[in-house]
């Protein structure tokens, strides 16, 4: 059965026993925080979306594309050669390149935060990249 929105806000407060206004006021966010969890993990084809950019040369980070809620590859692409990187903790890559000024072709990435990937090595020149997510739709 398909409950329309003011019929799900209603069902959220009566089952919660809740109807303090700071409540009611966050409902939308509860749902839309939902919805997100439902797309990321559910892994819907629909929600599939690549992006094909670049990364910089002597920067570490590289913007995630709008909508972005999880990857599911990363390459870095090299005269039509697609070179796949493994996603690590921001951590590893800490850890194995400490020093940021170290650069060359990245082997492995990170979701930093919600806005930036994380790369390791630093790339050494402006690199052709593709990146396979799973995006809201």
């Amino acid at each position: 059965m398909a409950l329309t929105y003011a019929q799900l806000v209603t069902a959220l407060q009566e089952t919660t026993e809740n109807t303090e206004n700071t409540f009611f006021l966050n409902i939308p966010v509860f749902i839309r925080q939902a919805e997100q969890r439902i797309y990321a993990d559910a892994n819907i084809p629909a929600t599939r979306r690549m992006l094909n950019g670049s990364c910089s040369a002597n920067s570490a980070y590289m913007s995630v594309p709008s909508g972005f809620l999880s990857p599911l590859s990363f390459a870095v692409v090299q005269s039509n050669v697609h070179s796949y990187l493994l996603q690590k903790d921001a951590s590893f890559i800490r850890e194995a390149y400490p020093n940021a000024t170290v650069t060359g072709v990245p082997l492995f990435y990170a979701v930093f935060n919600e806005a930036q990937f994380l790369l390791g090595p630093t790339p050494g020149s402006s690199y052709s990249v593709e990146v396979q997510y799973m995006g809201f739709p």
